[in-house]
């Protein structure tokens, strides 16, 4: 009897082993770690499981699309209008940098903008942590509304027609972008698709891409998204750890 007690003692002893090991292997493997992952506190699945932009954004970006499509009230889309969409007109209360991208009007572009929220907000929320991505947000959005109204200035400095270039800018996209372009850079080893192989780097080359041709394109009198997603990636790859994510 007293071997057997000593034999199944030291099963369970290897099976602990086995099991801690196991942990211990899992999260050297895992890309993202735990140390910048946030325990929920709501019972709903990331990225709403805590109060983090992403959530922000992908709410705030329904209400507005309701807000702007069934208020009925001219005087609260006129109010909308003027500060939560940014142009050389308003840029210098500051604050639309950062509310204009909440704004949105068309059921199609939100439909593409909080789906591409949820699939890559939630992966890079793992990665950075719920600060860190809030920085990478407002990063995107000066970034963004830098750019456009530095491209409005100019054609207003050549000569454009104040009336024409009035063009007003909204949405997430700069954020959207800069969230592509970073999880192709911590993913840049591996392939998104395998038949034919496409690396996720090229999301990212994608972003460059789309950044570089919606300054030179858009036109003075465009409302829309605006551009940046290309700065915050840069400034991540040169300020995160992305080099060391396999």
């Amino acid at each position: 009897a007293g071997s057997e007690n000593n034999a199944l003692q030291g099963t369970n002893s290897v099976k602990a082993y086995t099991s801690d090991e196991d942990d211990n292997k899992d999260n050297h493997e895992n890309p993202y770690g735990e140390q910048n992952a946030e325990k929920g506190y709501m019972p709903f699945p990331p990225p709403f499981h805590t109060v983090n932009i992403v959530m922000v954004l992908f709410l705030g970006n329904i209400f507005f699309y309701l807000l702007m499509n069934f208020s009925g009230s001219d005087e609260i889309r006129d109010f909308a209008v003027e500060h939560f969409t940014l142009s050389h007109e308003n840029y210098h209360l500051i604050y639309p940098f950062f509310t204009s991208s909440l704004y949105q009007e068309q059921i199609l572009q939100l439909v593409i903008d909080c789906w591409l929220l949820y699939q890559f907000g939630n992966s890079v929320l793992g990665f950075l942590g719920g600060k860190r991505l809030l920085a990478f947000w407002a990063m995107t959005s000066v970034g963004g509304g830098l750019l456009h109204i530095g491209r409005q200035k100019f054609e207003l400095y050549y000569g454009h027609d104040p009336l024409e270039v009035r063009g007003r800018c909204f949405g997430p996209n700069p954020f959207i972008l800069g969230l592509v372009g970073v999880e192709g850079l911590i993913f840049r080893h591996l392939n998104f698709m395998q038949n034919p192989p496409v690396p996720f780097l090229v999301m990212t080359a994608f972003v460059m891409i789309i950044d570089v041709w919606r300054i030179f394109t858009t036109k003075p009198e465009e409302h829309g998204a605006p551009t940046g997603g290309a700065l915050a990636v840069s400034y991540t790859h040169l300020t995160l750890p992305t080099k060391r994510i396999v």
